[in-house]
C-alpha cells in the first residue's frame, strides 16, 4: 500500500486550510482591510513626553526582533517600521525607564492598532501612560502601563 495518495491529500487539505485561514483573517481583521494592506509598511513613533529635563530609555522588541536600547531626551523620538502579518498577531512591546521608574507597554498590537492609528502610530509617552494619536478622530487615546 502506497502512502503517496494519502500524502498528496494531506498536502492539498493543508493548502486549502491555509487559503481559508488567510481569507478569514483578511476579511475580519478590520472592516476595510484588503490583502494589499499586508504589504504596507507600518510606522511607529515613540516620543518622550515625560517632562522637561527627563531622558526616556526605550527598549522595544517583538517575538522575532530586538530593536535595541534608545535614550530619548525630552520631546525627541524613536521610530521603527515593519510589515504586519496575515494572522493579525503582529505585536511589539517596549520597556520604558526614567528617573528610577521602569514601565512596560505593548506599543503595537495589530488587532488594536489597525483601527486606532492605521499605518502611522504616534505615541506620546507620559508618566501616567502612553497616548496614541487617533487617525480620523480628534484627540488621543491614553492607556495605563502594563502590570509588572
Amino acid at each position: 500500500m502506497s502512502l503517496l495518495p494519502f500524502t498528496k491529500l494531506i498536502i492539498c487539505l493543508f493548502i486549502i486550510l491555509l487559503a481559508v485561514a488567510y481569507n478569514f483573517n483578511v476579511c475580519n481583521a478590520t472592516d476595510d482591510l484588503t490583502p494589499d494592506e499586508f504589504h504596507v509598511t507600518v510606522h511607529v513613533q515613540v516620543i518622550n513626553d515625560i517632562g522637561a529635563g527627563s531622558d526616556l530609555t526605550v527598549h522595544c522588541k517583538s517575538k522575532d526582533d530586538d530593536l535595541g536600547v534608545r535614550i530619548l531626551p525630552f520631546q525627541q523620538s524613536f521610530e521603527f517600521h515593519f510589515h504586519k502579518n496575515i494572522f493579525s498577531t503582529t505585536q511589539f512591546y517596549c520597556s520604558m525607564a526614567w528617573s528610577g521608574d521602569v514601565k512596560w507597554f505593548d506599543i503595537y498590537i495589530q488587532k488594536r492598532d489597525d483601527r486606532i492609528c492605521g499605518k502611522q502610530c504616534v505615541w506620546n509617552i507620559k508618566p501616567t501612560g502612553p497616548c496614541v494619536h487617533n487617525v480620523g478622530s480628534p484627540g488621543d487615546t491614553c492607556y495605563k502601563w502594563n502590570n509588572p
